[in-house]
């Protein structure tokens, strides 16, 4: 009697398959739809590339400059409201198209020089008393507010009248020194300034 000896065949349990089955599916799955994803990545990509290339375009066009020429606007006077008002005018509070005291208006040689007078006088009279009681924001608004009518006025008689340019200089510095000292509250240098002032008014007033 003969026997024949056969090699062991080794079988894997039911878990062993199961796994085996779980380690190559997925990869399979994976390696399936790679093409698809990176292609939707790519649309994706291009589509945001095109979005911010457009809303570049359209914020460009939004905020170009646009060179508006007012040589024209600024020889009628245009920027003129920023110094100068007019006296005749109402007050601030006045409404429905009536001519407020911010608006101005040019006026005449004759006029211009009663409105620099109108200056000198506010500044003989306005000034003192509130640099006396120790007010001296009181008094710096009252002296700017006159300067700015000055400094425009001056200005303009001088273009026609060359004397009235040195008086009117004098007299601007001269309030500026002293806006300075009500600045710092130094009553003493603000009282001798003050004085300089009122010289420098007079000699502007008999420059008139």
């Amino acid at each position: 009697m003969s026997f024949t000896l056969r090699a062991p065949v080794a079988k894997l349990s039911a878990k062993a398959n199961v796994a085996e089955s779980v380690n190559v599916r997925p990869a399979q799955r994976v390696a399936a739809k790679a093409p698809v994803a990176a292609s939707a990545q790519l649309g994706r990509r291009e589509m945001f590339s095109f979005i911010a290339t457009g809303a570049a375009l359209v914020a460009t066009k939004a905020n170009a400059i646009e060179i508006i020429d007012f040589k024209d606007a600024n020889s009628k006077g245009f920027q003129e409201i920023y110094e100068a008002r007019e006296l005749e005018n109402g007050t601030y509070n006045e409404k429905g198209g009536v001519p407020q005291r911010f608006a101005l208006k040019r006026l005449s040689g004759d006029e211009t020089k009663g409105r620099i007078t109108e200056s000198l006088d506010r500044l003989s009279t306005k000034i003192q008393p509130s640099i006396d009681v120790e007010a001296y924001p009181l008094a710096q608004n009252e002296l700017r507010r006159q300067l700015g009518y000055l400094r425009f006025d001056i200005r303009t008689l001088a273009a026609d009248d060359k004397s009235i340019a040195g008086p009117g200089k004098d007299l601007v510095l001269a309030v500026e020194d002293l806006d300075l000292a009500l600045r710092f509250k130094n009553q003493d240098k603000a009282n001798a300034l003050y004085q300089k002032v009122l010289i420098k008014a007079d000699a502007l007033s008999s420059a008139l």
